[in-house]
């Protein structure tokens, strides 16, 4: 059988190449073979991946991430909106005695900037509460605009009355939690109870 010589034949590769197959019917160099003392490498094909496969992956990553949203998006306990109930009260009180501290007169001042600062604190110790359960930042109060005419400078009876309010829901709300937050709670009413039964309220005249 005829037999073209590699080593001594002046065509170019590939007119070789047709060459032997030509005579042979097989290629001159297999899969993993030698050529002119050097193995030659020839690729696989590319394995095939079906349809089925593709939709069955994409479906399970959809499922992943619906998972991982699920956990990142968990509800908060519902100790938050109580908790934030007490955080505005905080707020407005400390806001109420300020701006009756600024109408006031005599000692009173005094008493009521106490009651801001009081209340302030009490708003500040919420909001890290609020941030340690909730993870992120504490809500916000939110502006309120309006176009009536203002209203009269509060006084300390208002002051008094608002304080009265939030001792009661201070109290109602610690017999309901436990832990740090029950003392934070009581603390937060008993304040409050001092502050209207004692610092707020003038002293006797006497006869």
């Amino acid at each position: 059988m005829p037999w073209t010589n590699l080593a001594t034949d002046t065509k170019p590769p590939f007119q070789r190449y047709a060459s032997v197959v030509a005579v042979t019917g097989k290629s001159a160099v297999g899969v993993g073979g030698r050529r002119n003392g050097k193995m030659l490498h020839v690729p696989s094909p590319n394995p095939t991946v079906s349809r089925r496969r593709v939709l069955i992956g994409t479906a399970a990553l959809a499922l992943l991430g619906a998972s991982v949203a699920a956990c990142g998006s968990s509800a908060p306990p519902p100790e938050v909106d109580e908790l934030a109930a007490q955080l505005e009260r905080a707020r407005a009180d400390s806001q109420l005695a300020t701006d009756a501290a600024a109408a006031a007169r005599g000692k009173s001042v005094e008493a009521l900037n106490a009651v801001a600062s009081e209340r302030s604190a009490h708003a500040q110790a919420l909001i890290d509460e609020l941030v340690r359960m909730r993870g992120t930042d504490a809500p916000t109060a939110t502006p309120t605009s309006t176009t009536a005419a203002p209203a009269a400078a509060p006084t300390v009876k208002d002051v008094i009355a608002a304080l009265t309010q939030s001792a009661a829901s201070a109290t109602e709300l610690a017999a309901k939690m436990t832990g740090y937050r029950a003392g934070l709670l009581g603390s937060i009413a008993a304040a409050c109870t001092a502050a209207y039964t004692v610092a707020l309220v003038p002293p006797e005249k006497p006869r």
